[in-house]
Formats: C-alpha cells, structure tokens, sequence
C-alpha cells in the first residue's frame, strides 16, 4: 500500500512538473514567437483563456494578492479611456473592435501573474526568456558575419542588420527592451570576474547590434536600459560599474558613428538640430523633421486632432480614419495618399485617441507605478528592477514608439507589466 501512495506521489509530481513547465514554455512564447508574425496572438489567446478561468475559480479573492490588485489598477488606467472614448470615436467599428480585444492583455496578465508570482518558476522563466534573447544575439551576429542569419535572411535595405525577425524591422526594438532580463540572469552568476567579463561581453554585443540595426528608438530605449541599470548599481554599491556601463554606451556610439556611414546618417540630421541657430525657425524645424523621419506633419495633425476632440478623444486606432480630415493643407502625407497609422508617439497617441481622459489615465499609471517602486525599495526588493527597466524602456515618454494600442507593441509592454506586477513582494536572490 505504501510502495503504490509512492508511486501515486511520484506520478501526481511528475503531472504537475509537466504541467508547470508547459505553462511557463506557454508565457515564454510571447518573445519566442515574435519572428513568426501573427503565431504569437494564439499563445494570447490561450494565457487569456487560462487567465479567465482563474478568475472564475478565485473570484474577488484574488485581488488580496498586491500582483493582481496593481496590474488591475495599471491596466484600468488605459482601458477605461478606451472605453470612454467609443461614444466619439471616428470609427466606432475598428475602436470598438480594439477596445474589445484589448482585454485579453489584462487576461492573459492574470495568468502571467498566477504563474511566476512562484518564485522558482520566475528564476526558470527568466532563464528561458535569457536563452531566447541570446538565441536572438547570436543569430544576428550569424548574419552581419556572414551576410545570411541562420534561417536564411539577408541584411535589409541600407546594411539593417535584422536577424531572424527577416522584412519586420524590429530586432533593434525586441532586443533593447527584453535586454534587462538577460543582463540580469549574467548579474546572477557567482564568480565577479566571470560576470564582469561575460556582462561586458553581452552589453557591447546588444549595442552594437542595436547601432548595426540602424534604428534611433531602439537606441534610445537600450540607453534607457544602460541608465536604469546605472541606478540599480549605485543602489546596489557598486558605483565603478554605473559608470562603466554610461562610458561603453558612450564610446561604443562614438566608435560606431565614425566607421559606419549608415550610422552616421542616421545621427547627423539629429546633430545639424541642435547646431542650427533658434531665431531661423523654418529651418529649425525642416532640420526637426529630417531628425524625426518625418514626424512633425504627422504630430500638427496629431494636435489639431485634440483641438476638436480634447475630452474623449477620436477613439482608439482611429487615428488614420480622421487623419485627412484634420492635415494641414501642405500635408506631405495627405498629397501621397499615405495616411499614418498612429503618431509614432504613445504620449501623444493616448491623448489624441482618449483626450483628456487618457492623459490623466497615464498620469495615474505612472503614479501607481512610482507607488509601487517605493514599495520595492522599502522591502529591498531588487528582483523587480529587470522587469521596471523593461516597462521604463517601453514607456519611455520622449521616444518615438510603436502604436500601445497595436496587437504587436501592446502584447509586450503588458506583458513586461504582468511580470513588473508578478515580482511584487519578492526576494533578491544570488
């Protein structure tokens, strides 16, 4: 009786292992099926399936739990105006739709949350995700050695390095971001040289990747990564290494900027902006606009917008349905028949997509965002400070970002806020 209690023990372990490992794979697929274009909407739909069946079994008892309180509150903040938004919205189909489908982020977070809020399942999700991201270095390193990545994908137009991401310009943007999770797993290694020498390693790989993938948000959100990781140092005593990270990042641009004329290109028309005198203000802002991709016409229309519709907003993804209604009259993009999408700018996209109500909906998530940083470093939480610098990269508010309500972009930035929320009240461990 006994030897069959084991061996029902042992096979129950063995189920429950399985099953623990098949949802941490399922969360870990978010960043792994990236490449794969729309693949990763099905590992959406099934942690927002799971997530809603948690909520069913746990009801209202599950918000006694911090992770979930605070992920609810942070994705009110932005749903909410969407909601609010739909009375007025340009295009109440295409909003409505969005608005609707922008709660399976929030159910698929409650599952996110559910699973790593288990500390060990965090460390081996973590794990998981560092491999994937370093599976991601290698391949573009394949490809700027040799001309082809592994599977096959040449460098795009203008020497981009892109990697197994192919035609979709956004290895720059996926590494940048999801960089803090593997330096993290590298600061976990227990011999200082061994770490120092392979945090080194890894940094000036990623940079240098970022440069070669010649895209200015992607830069600037990997310096948002160098300076989050610049204050976790100092926090942590280790000051020489703050330092050393804002020296590399320097140098490593400085180094990039005079051997590569694709670089180059893409940082003087940055450089001619400060350079020209304020009182010529016709040049000043063709040169803003060269620096910018040709974003300024794009943010007057933008403006106008909130003018007409400062309350509410136009609903969201409306932006290209009112886009002709509101362009200046000299508007390149009008005369081409090209409508932006959204502004390239999240700050702005929410105020012009759910005005007002939107805005102060920002306000109160950073807010609540703060309120939980507070906490962390009152409870010497050092584990959530990889997942904040992910969100601060995301949401970092002078960029040029993705649209925060496209499936793309905003299945990322909830899910780095899912793992923020999910690494409330946890303990440093080295």
């Amino acid at each position: 009786m006994i030897a069959q209690g084991s061996i029902g023990q042992f096979y129950t372990s063995i189920t429950e292992n399985k099953r623990d490992t098949i949802k941490i794979l399922l969360i870990a697929s978010g960043l792994f099926l990236l490449p794969v274009g729309r693949a990763v909407e099905l590992s959406v739909l099934l942690m927002a399936i799971f997530g809603i069946r948690r909520l069913m079994y746990e009801g209202r008892g599950i918000f006694v739990h911090k992770s979930y309180y605070y992920f609810t509150f942070l994705f009110l903040a932005f749903w909410i105006p969407m909601l609010l938004a739909l009375p007025d919205a340009v295009n109440f189909k295409a909003s409505a739709k969005t608005t609707l489908l922008y709660v399976r982020f929030y159910f698929a977070g409650i599952f996110i949350i559910s699973v790593l809020r288990n500390q060990d399942f965090m460390d081996k999700y973590l794990a998981i995700i560092s491999a994937v991201v370093g599976f991601f270095v290698i391949d573009a390193l394949i490809q700027i050695s040799t001309g082809t990545d592994l599977f096959g994908y040449k460098w795009q137009g203008a020497g981009r390095v892109n990697g197994l991401f192919g035609d979709d310009l956004k290895l720059g943007i996926i590494l940048s971001v999801f960089s803090p999770i593997l330096i993290e797993s590298i600061l976990k290694t227990r011999k200082k040289i061994t770490k120092y020498i392979l945090l080194f390693i890894t940094y000036e790989l990623i940079l240098a990747i970022i440069l070669l993938s010649i895209s200015r948000a992607s830069l600037i959100m990997f310096s948002v990564v160098t300076i989050g990781y610049t204050s976790v140092f100092w926090i942590r005593n280790q000051k020489h290494i703050a330092f050393t990270g804002i020296i590399l990042l320097i140098l490593t641009v400085a180094i990039g900027y005079t051997m590569s004329d694709t670089i180059k290109g893409r940082i003087n028309p940055v450089i001619d902006v400060f350079q020209t005198q304020q009182k010529d203000t016709a040049n000043l802002r063709d040169k803003i606009n060269t620096a910018l991709s040709e974003r300024v016409p794009i943010w007057d229309t933008a403006f106008n917008m909130v003018k007409g519709n400062y309350f509410n907003g136009i609903g969201s993804r409306g932006f290209r349905y009112a886009y002709k209604e509101y362009a200046n009259p000299d508007d390149t993009f009008t005369s081409t028949g090209v409508d932006p999408s959204h502004p390239h700018q999240y700050v702005i996209e929410v105020l012009v997509e759910t005005g007002v109500i939107g805005f102060v909906g920002l306000i109160l998530f950073f807010m609540k965002g703060k309120q939980i940083m507070v906490e962390a470093w009152h409870d010497r939480n050092l584990y959530i400070y990889a997942p904040a610098i992910c969100v601060l990269a995301c949401l970092f508010p002078f960029n040029t970002t993705l649209s925060i309500y496209s499936s793309f972009w905003g299945q990322i930035v909830w899910f780095f806020i899912a793992l923020f929320c999910a690494s409330v009240g946890m303990r440093y461990r080295h």
